[in-house]
């Protein structure tokens, strides 16, 4: 069974990545662009999602598909900083999503949320991480 991620910041085309985790990423499918309900937050050095089916914002990104791999989520929660005993105390947390394609089709995908509350760190009002940082 194939298994989608979609990616709304650092590990976004055409993002650099860090050598840790390109291994990774390069193997990545991009399967075509995408959305989720939620709430984007600039968080500094990166960005962070919130989902919420009843937001009016949404978060755009990238559907990727990932390679057969056992271990590629497991690299992937480490580079996210998902602490899997005690996962209230992650930076993010890996769930599933429903991703809508721009072809109205939807997919289900795993997505790395925000795992803490956002504070006052500001609202992406765009949902998009590279235009946000472009400008």
């Amino acid at each position: 069974m194939k298994e989608y991620l979609f990616v709304y910041g650092s590990l976004r085309s055409p993002c650099r990545v860090p050598e840790a985790i390109a291994a990774v990423t390069n193997r990545f499918v991009m399967r075509g662009l995408g959305k989720v309900n939620g709430r984007l937050y600039d968080l500094g050095d990166f960005c962070g999602a919130v989902l919420d089916s009843d937001a009016a914002t949404v978060v755009h990104g990238e559907l990727v598909e990932l390679p057969s791999d056992e271990g590629l989520l497991e690299t992937l929660d480490r580079y996210e900083e998902i602490d899997p005993s005690h996962p209230a105390n992650g930076l993010f947390w890996r769930q599933r999503t429903t991703v809508r394609l721009p072809d109205g089709s939807e997919k289900e995908a795993w997505i790395y949320t925000y795992n803490r509350a956002p504070g006052n760190a500001p609202l992406i009002l765009s949902g998009d991480y590279l235009r946000y940082r472009s400008r």
